[in-house]
């Protein structure tokens, strides 16, 4: 899947492996720059920060947001227990900065602002293909899981491979992160992550909230 949409267009895509499906919600944001100059480009890009994540000291001009939602139900019988219909539900947020329509871009820094703009797009795209790459394992791995001997086991097999996908993500973003420093002293990473357990009716939900930003 590409990682790229329309401004203000929530592009869906949907996948299927066994009983599960997965939903793919890829929304993009575009926050207008304009400058004079390099120095002028940077200053506003920074002021620009706020709304986009960051602060004037720490400034994020790039940013990528998933959130992922994983729910499933567990058929239980007196010898076993296996999965039933799971859905997994991802929603990436882009924003990126963009150049102001009412303001032409002087040609003293069309390239530079070119290269820049580019860099960030490429960046966060490379962010939100982490997002798609680790649900679409997560589905393929949900659907092939084997017949557990209680829903215990079961529940704890869930668990393990939709965090290890997740967590494969996140050492996946650092890798990038890491590599974007040359672009700026602060590369940052933030993941929160939090559990819901379902009823006695062996309906579960996961939950993961992720931010990689550029900056």
């Amino acid at each position: 899947m590409d990682c790229s949409c329309a401004e203000g267009a929530v592009d869906t895509h949907i996948e299927a492996a066994g009983n599960g499906r997965l939903f793919i919600n890829d929304f993009v944001e575009r926050y207008d720059v304009f400058a004079s100059d390099l120095n002028e480009l940077s200053r506003r890009m920074a002021q620009s920060a706020g709304d986009v994540g960051g602060d004037a000291e720490a400034p994020v001009y790039g940013l990528t947001e998933s959130v992922l939602e994983v729910v499933w139900a567990l058929e239980p019988t007196p010898e076993s227990c296996r999965v039933g219909h799971f859905y997994l539900d991802l929603d990436v947020t882009t924003i990126l900065p963009h150049w102001s329509e009412q303001h032409h871009v002087p040609a003293a820094i069309l390239g530079e602002w070119k290269r820049l703009s580019e860099y960030i797009d490429d960046h966060e795209a490379r962010h939100c293909a982490n997002s798609v790459d680790a649900a679409n394992k997560m589905l393929q791995e949900l659907a092939a899981m084997p017949v557990a001997a209680t829903c215990q086991e079961a529940r704890q097999s869930l668990h393990r491979i939709v965090s290890r996908a997740w967590y494969q993500r996140e050492l996946k973003d650092r890798l990038l992160d890491d590599g974007s420093r040359r672009f700026s002293e602060r590369v940052s990473g933030r993941c929160q992550k939090r559990y819901a357990k379902g009823t006695a009716t062996s309906f579960n939900k996961w939950t993961s909230f992720s931010r990689d930003d550029f900056g």
